[in-house]
Parts: C-alpha cells; structure tokens; sequence
C-alpha cells in the first residue's frame, strides 16, 4: 500500500470514528439519565475523539448563573492562581454563553471589547478555545468548551469546530427530551390532581370523605401514610388513617396523633 493509500486510509478510519461517536451520543442523549452523567460520558468521548487537551461542559440557571458540571483536565490551562485570568475566562464565558453563533473558536490571548460589561473578557491561555451554547427552544441550558493546542492547523480548527457543533446537539437533544419528559411528568400529576378532586367531592358525610383524602392522598404524594385529624372543641382527634378501615382510638400511636395535631393547631 502507498503513502497515499494509507494516509487516505488514515482519514477514512478518523471520519468513521466521528461518525460512530455522533452517532453514540445521540443514542445517549434519548436515556434518562442525570445530566452529570451525561456531560461526563459526552465529555470523555468528544476529548478522546479530538485528542483534545481538555474540556469542560457548563451548566446554566438563570438564577444562580454558570457552574462547572464536568471537566477533563482543565487544570492544564493554569488559571488556578491567575485573578486576572479567572476574570478574563469567566467574562468569556457568559459572552460565549450569549453568543448567537452556535459555536466559536477563541485564539490564545484574544480579547474583546464593545462595552464596559465586556472590557474583560478574553481567553487569558497560550490554547485555542472552543465554545458551542446549550440551547433548546424554550431556554439556554448550558456551554460546551474544548481546548486545542496551539499549535492546531487552521484546516483542522474548523475541523473540531465543526465536529463540537455537531456533537452539541446532542446535549439539546437529551435536554429536550428531559424537558418532555417533565412536561409529561406533570401531566400526569395535573391528571392525579383532577381525578383526586372528583373523588373528594363525590360524598358529603364527613368520615366517609376523610377516609377518601388519606387513601387518595398517599398515592398522590407518594408517603407510607396520610392521615386526616378533626378539631372538636380545642382538641384534635384522628377521623381517618390511610390503609386503615377503623381507628383504635386507644392506641398508643393515636393518642400521640392527636396530641401531636393538638399541638400544631394551636
């Protein structure tokens, strides 16, 4: 085989391998599992399919802003100790985090400016910085950064950038389908919700009611045991315990309901 065949073959054997860890990740991004074990199993496969130095996946809440979800080797760009270049990341951060490009390849030492707000922000390091935001339509959910050496031909710059951008997508993807699986989490309860009122209101006679509250309500709320106590006078008494038919009202465990009802009443 010629020099020629084998490094055409070298490119064919890299491309296949990029095409199999799209294809893994999206596989990956239909499970319902946590989202730090996900950023951490399509950290690792996108680095190694890189040969990136490093890299690192941010989680955004609107309220409490970006926080490190995962990370490989993100010590090697040595801002542990650098103030200055802790500010300088950071403030890159949140511009790459609002940028409208879906990914954006960031030279060592560049800086930005247009504005006070930006004046700061820069990649402090002697690496190529790559950023693509996490975003679905309802919201941003995060920011994927890769570093590449320096030394990175330009070719395949926009090689990783291409193959970042395309592998972000299926972080959308698995926080869309998070995002489903809430929605229809809370279909279901709102159905609970619905079916747990009708039942409630099917009898006026007090114990029969409570009765319907505590076995209804502990399959609702998903607790061992529910259980409804009336205020006769200043007293609180136990009028029905889920799973029970009848109440001992001797009981030790009664008494101390009610004695313990008595008291948050009052």
């Amino acid at each position: 085989m010629s020099t020629e065949q084998q490094s055409e073959s070298s490119i064919d054997n890299a491309r296949q391998q990029i095409r199999n860890t799209l294809t893994e990740l999206m596989q990956t991004a239909r499970l319902d599992t946590p989202p730090e074990v996900f950023h951490a199993d399509f950290l690792q496969r996108v680095v190694v399919a890189m040969s990136a130095m490093a890299g690192a996946v941010w989680s955004f809440d609107p309220q409490k802003g970006l926080s490190l979800s995962c990370q490989i080797n993100m010590q090697s760009i040595e801002l542990q100790n650098n103030e200055d270049g802790n500010r300088q990341h950071s403030r890159l951060l949140y511009r790459m985090l609002e940028s409208s490009e879906n990914g954006t390849l960031v030279l060592p030492h560049s800086t930005f400016t247009g504005g006070e707000q930006d004046s700061e922000a820069g990649n402090p390091t002697d690496h190529i910085l790559l950023f693509c935001p996490v975003r679905t339509e309802l919201e941003t959910t995060g920011l994927v950064e890769i570093i590449l050496r320096a030394n990175t031909p330009p070719n395949s710059q926009q090689g990783c950038l291409r193959f970042v951008t395309q592998a972000t997508l299926a972080v959308v993807d698995y926080h869309k389908n998070r995002q489903l699986r809430h929605f229809n989490d809370r279909q279901s309860l709102w159905s609970l919700l619905e079916e747990f009122t009708r039942s409630i209101h099917r009898s006026l006679d007090v114990r029969q009611t409570s009765y319907t509250i505590v076995n209804e309500a502990r399959r609702l709320v998903e607790c061992d045991r529910v259980t409804i106590a009336l205020l006769h006078g200043r007293q609180c008494r136990a009028e029905a315990i889920s799973g029970q038919d009848t109440i001992d009202k001797r009981a030790t465990a009664v008494r101390q309901l009610n004695k313990l009802a008595t008291a948050v009443v009052r």
